[in-house]
């Protein structure tokens, strides 16, 4: 029961956390890794629960090819790749064709590296997959000439087989979803006590350290929910009014510890 009365406080009664000035460090240490874990835990369910790659990424590179000045010689048929190297890149991603590894690793890209036989897919340094031609469940063919003369049975076939490879990302296309996620956290997170010590400090310099370290991390637990909610209905208010409740909340705690030290309870 006390654990609930204790979250309550840290939801909706920031003048109650002096109460728990005196908790032990692994009681606060439970309470902190819990509040993280839910708001790493919903990062992780969302990025890992949506799509990011669709045929409009595959499509991006038959409008560049349609687009371009000079288009390479290049065929696909009878599951085999041939006639000349070239390098296309549309949005996040670069293909190269007729090559066997890329010229250049980009953190920023995913690489599909076209070969004669088979398709490596590279993320960095890191390869994703690597597939066959012939493990594709349809035979296309085409030339990047036809897509460049605007055959539309060309483009269809050409996005079809482009987008297998493109959709070969969609885990590691969540794993950097999900990075980012976590890495904005740990950011806001570590401005959001810098800025809790200055501020408390300067409403109570008297606060002993420790004492002041354990209110500051109560106080700052409701940050994680409210970041939860951002990531939940994609609301980037939502982030800097997590930022800005925690901040309010350790003004509630620490001017009422000078309430309470004026009025000599």
């Amino acid at each position: 029961m006390k654990i609930l009365y204790r979250i309550m406080d840290i939801f909706c009664h920031p003048s109650r956390i002096v109460f728990y000035y005196k908790d032990k460090i692994y009681v606060l240490i439970i309470h902190l890794l819990a509040f993280a874990a839910m708001a790493v835990g919903v990062t992780a369910a969302l990025s890992y629960t949506d799509y990011y790659i669709s045929r409009e990424d595959g499509e991006a590179f038959s409008k560049a090819i349609f687009e371009s000045k000079q288009v390479a010689e290049i065929e696909y048929n009878d599951y085999k790749l041939s006639g000349e190297q070239a390098t296309i890149s549309a949005g996040v991603f670069r293909i190269y064709f007729n090559m066997e590894q890329p010229t250049t690793y980009s953190s920023s890209e995913f690489v599909v590296v076209l070969g004669q036989e088979k398709a490596r897919g590279y993320s960095g340094t890191k390869l994703v997959y690597e597939m066959e031609y012939k493990n594709l469940s349809s035979n296309y063919s085409f030339k990047l000439s036809d897509l460049k003369s605007g055959k539309n049975e060309k483009e269809i076939e050409f996005v079809d087989f482009i987008s297998v490879y493109l959709r070969g990302f969609e885990h590691e296309y969540a794993t950097q979803t999900f990075l980012g996620g976590l890495r904005l956290i740990l950011e806001f997170y570590g401005i959001l006590l810098i800025a809790m010590f200055i501020f408390t400090y300067l409403i109570n310099p008297t606060i002993k350290f420790e004492v002041r370290a354990r209110l500051m991390i109560y106080d700052s637990l409701i940050f994680f929910f409210i970041f939860s909610l951002a990531f939940i209905f994609n609301v980037e208010f939502l982030e800097y009014l997590a930022f800005a409740i925690a901040l309010f909340y350790s003004s509630i705690t620490f001017r009422h510890i000078i309430r309470i030290n004026k009025n000599g309870k």
